[in-house]
């Protein structure tokens, strides 16, 4: 599948500008090709170029400005898996930094063929 194909898929369910479409429809391939969910991981196949900082700007707006349906989400994950058979749930809790900021994140996943999809998360504000 390409981002094309994943951008076209992506307009389907969620009513987004083609530019953020395209963007996480890129997002989801960098994930999924470096196997890290890291911003400096993501940046260089999305943006191309690894040394400017400004390379990030385009993916911090994205998560900080774009409302995310997650129940359309869930749809959509569900629906592409064809889930028909007995399945797990993973419930983690992820703390990164973010400079000298702490985010601790709360997510739940589902683990299909040994991949874990995350299909709902949430900010936490107690620290570690």
């Amino acid at each position: 599948m390409h981002t094309e194909t994943v951008s076209q898929l992506l307009l389907k369910h969620f009513n987004w500008h083609l530019t953020r479409i395209n963007l996480f429809s890129q997002l989801v391939f960098s994930i999924l090709n470096t196997g890290s969910v890291c911003l400096k991981d993501l940046a260089l196949p999305v943006t191309g170029n690894p040394k400017n900082s400004s390379v990030f700007r385009p993916i911090q707006r994205f998560f900080k400005l774009q409302n995310i349906d997650f129940s359309s989400i869930i749809k959509l994950i569900l629906g592409l898996i064809k889930i028909d058979v007995t399945y797990t749930l993973a419930i983690d809790r992820t703390n990164c930094m973010f400079g000298k900021v702490d985010i601790n994140f709360l997510v739940v996943s589902i683990v299909f063929q040994n991949i874990s999809i995350p299909i709902c998360w949430s900010l936490l504000r107690k620290k570690r």
